[in-house]
């Protein structure tokens, strides 16, 4: 209950101050920035590391977001775009790879290269006590459920085809699936220190759109 009362607003704050701020000069600047993509380094969410996020962040807004090493930072959060399941109301900004700065606000991109609308788009997130934050909501997808993903450009309409609950080593839910386009959503099964089993949702890519007004609603 004390990691809720602390932390939620925290996260909530955070995850929409990335969608308010994103433009596509930023995602496009996120192409060139590098990101930890260790998921085994994840570690759970907590009321220390996430008011240490929220530091970082008013850091970062403070001085500019730059990093002139060109090394991973935690504190430079780069933002790919946006993801929103409006049937679970779920809506939270897409940051590069898996640091803590990341999946405290919300979706992170588990590899490099991946491009939204081809092969396997794959995203983690934190599975909290409160079940309408971060990717807590994917306990209650259903298939059929409409996915979509924006990267300022495009947007990109998923439905949901499987969801499913899996040991964490499933690495097989990383690879791409023959004759479909495909996101992929992780999340621990529980919200529990240790927890072995992760849910997968997985959506097929059923259309794409440069009219993103249409979507404003979603997305905020």
């Amino acid at each position: 209950m004390l990691v809720a009362l602390l932390s939620d607003p925290l996260i909530r704050h955070m995850g929409n101050g990335e969608i308010e701020t994103m433009n596509t000069k930023k995602v496009e600047a996120s192409k060139h920035k590098k990101a930890n993509f260790d998921y085994a380094s994840v570690k759970m969410l907590n009321p220390a590391n996430v008011t240490w996020g929220a530091v970082q962040d008013a850091t970062r807004n403070a001085i500019g977001n730059t990093n002139k090493s060109g090394k991973s930072n935690d504190a430079n959060y780069a933002p790919m775009g946006k993801l929103a399941i409006p049937n679970v109301a779920m809506r939270l900004p897409i940051g590069k790879g898996l640091g803590h700065v990341v999946l405290s606000r919300g979706a992170g991109t588990m590899t490099a290269d991946q491009q939204m609308g081809q092969g396997n788009f794959a995203m983690a997130g934190h599975y909290m006590t409160n079940t309408r934050i971060l990717f807590s909501p994917l306990k209650r997808v259903k298939i059929g459920d409409m996915i979509y993903l924006t990267d300022l450009k495009k947007v990109y309409r998923y439905r949901t085809f499987s969801k499913r609950t899996v040991s964490k080593n499933a690495v097989e839910v990383l690879r791409d699936v023959p004759g479909k386009k495909v996101v992929t959503l992780i999340t621990c099964a529980s919200p529990y220190t240790n927890e072995p089993n992760r849910i997968v949702v997985q959506g097929e890519l059923v259309g794409t759109s440069t009219n993103l007004n249409r979507y404003k609603n979603i997305f905020g």
